[in-house]
């Protein structure tokens, strides 16, 4: 049974309990904004609602924030452009380990940017959830066990990668942070079971 009822007071105790060093490296989330855009096709022709990680380029070349949403509880990544009527039509972003140059990444998902490893991704995504939570989503955000199980094991992971790379000269824009032990973190583990007890 996937958990339920984890909110984003829950993460920070458990992060402040857990691995404070590195967790006070995060921005506060008032560092981000909500970004809301009626686009035809999405949220039933509402308000469609996205968080303002960055900044690239549209094919056009006209400057566009990185806009990061869920669908369901799947993590996307576009931006706002333009059909051929002039009407907002969403974008996805191109993959940023093809095209390093017009992808830029807001403080700190600069410094885990989803380039290289699966790790890195949910590493990425782990940090993306934290934000949503921040933000006041629930519906989706870490409602799914294996969502759950993905979070618990890579948000700690995350901020350690973060508060390194932090603490030191950062890399090439889109170099790695990740030692070479990330990608043999256990899912299951004893910061995961004192998670569960949140969705008791």
């Amino acid at each position: 049974m996937a958990p339920t009822g984890l909110t984003f007071k829950d993460v920070q105790v458990w992060a402040l309990q857990d691995f404070p060093d590195h967790f006070k490296h995060l921005p506060d989330s008032n560092a981000f904004h909500v970004q809301f855009n009626v686009v035809r096709g999405y949220n039933h022709d509402k308000n469609f609602r996205s968080l303002v990680i960055g900044s690239t380029y549209t094919k056009t070349g006209k400057p566009a924030d990185i806009l990061a949403w869920l669908a369901g509880s799947r993590i996307q990544l576009g931006y706002i452009g333009k059909n051929r009527k002039g009407e907002p039509q969403v974008r996805p972003l191109a993959s940023v380990e093809k095209d390093t140059s017009s992808s830029n990444f807001k403080f700190p998902f600069n410094l885990v940017p989803p380039t290289q490893s699966e790790t890195e991704i949910a590493c990425f995504n782990a940090v993306l959830r934290y934000y949503f939570l921040a933000k006041g989503w629930s519906k989706g955000v870490i409602d799914e066990s294996d969502v759950f199980n993905r979070f618990v094991s890579r948000f700690p992971y995350a901020c350690r990668a973060i508060a390194n790379a932090a603490a030191e000269p950062v890399p090439s824009s889109h170099g790695t942070v990740y030692s070479q032990q990330a990608s043999r973190v256990p899912v299951a583990s004893a910061n995961h079971q004192r998670m569960s007890n949140f969705s008791r």
